[in-house]
């Protein structure tokens, strides 16, 4: 039989209780940092609030319009009908975006500040500034492929937090440290190594940049003509097939017969 006893005591004078994170309490009744505002249920259904455009596809139904090591601006502009679209796009590796209604989404760029060191406060230096309330055709890649996901508009996720977003997801930050930087951002990876950048990011010394994705329109003139030019390059890679067989290998043919005459 277990005893139980109570004991009052005055705790006025212990000092506060530093605050832990219990995983099996649902993350709606704990308290949520600005710095991951991201995960706040008062974001999902601010970007619920979004409306989601009638002629766009299905996010699950969009097809790849190429490969992931396409360079998208000098393939638009190899295309005459394309070259318009030259200066709008935007694209973003598809780990770096947390999508809501499958449509809109939170985007997230590496910090500048790379060469930082441990202890040194993080500064405040967006990425996406140039960006707010422009009008963009956006890219994602994903699991090797290049996706047209539609029309966008670039908002500014300041109101949420002006002191960057703390990342802690690993799919996040292995996107963010691979991403391509400058020559001091690459040189700070080499002398800290990629798990001490990783961990200065889930400490909160790293901060991310995010902005608000809102999709406004899905261009379909666009997405089917790099449906279209992708298909034809796709089908111009495929080796033709020889008449009664599969492609010869040069030298690898079958030998013709040769008449010998016979000797006296």
């Amino acid at each position: 039989m277990a005893l139980c006893i109570e004991i009052e005591m005055d705790t006025s004078a212990l000092p506060p209780r530093k605050q832990i994170y219990i995983p099996n309490i649902p993350p709606a009744i704990l308290p949520i940092s600005a710095l991951q505002f991201h995960k706040s249920p008062v974001f999902d259904k601010f970007m619920a609030g979004f409306p989601v455009p009638v002629i766009r596809p299905d996010h699950h139904f969009l097809l790849p319009i190429g490969k992931k090591e396409m360079d998208m601006a000098l393939h638009l502009s190899s295309e005459p009908t394309l070259k318009e679209y030259t200066s709008s796009i935007l694209r973003f590796d598809g780990r770096l975006i947390q999508w809501h209604n499958t449509c809109h989404g939170l985007a997230f760029a590496p910090s500048p500040r790379h060469e930082i060191s441990e202890g040194k406060q993080w500064c405040s230096a967006p990425e996406f500034s140039s960006l707010f309330d422009q009008v963009r055709e956006l890219f994602y890649e994903a699991n090797g492929d290049l996706f047209y996901s539609g029309t966008y508009k670039c908002l500014s996720a300041s109101q949420w937090s002006k002191e960057g977003v703390i990342c802690t997801r690993d799919s996040v930050l292995d996107a963010i440290i691979g991403a391509p930087r400058s020559k001091n951002g690459r040189s700070a990876i080499q002398r800290c190594g990629k798990q001490k950048i990783k961990q200065l990011y889930q400490d909160g010394i790293l901060r991310a940049d995010s902005l608000i994705l809102q999709c406004v329109d899905f261009n379909h003139v666009l997405y089917n003509k790099l449906l279209q030019v992708h298909r034809l390059k796709g089908a111009a890679q495929v080796p033709q097939k020889r008449k009664g067989g599969p492609p010869q290998t040069p030298g690898k043919g079958k030998a013709k017969k040769t008449k010998h005459l016979p000797t006296k």
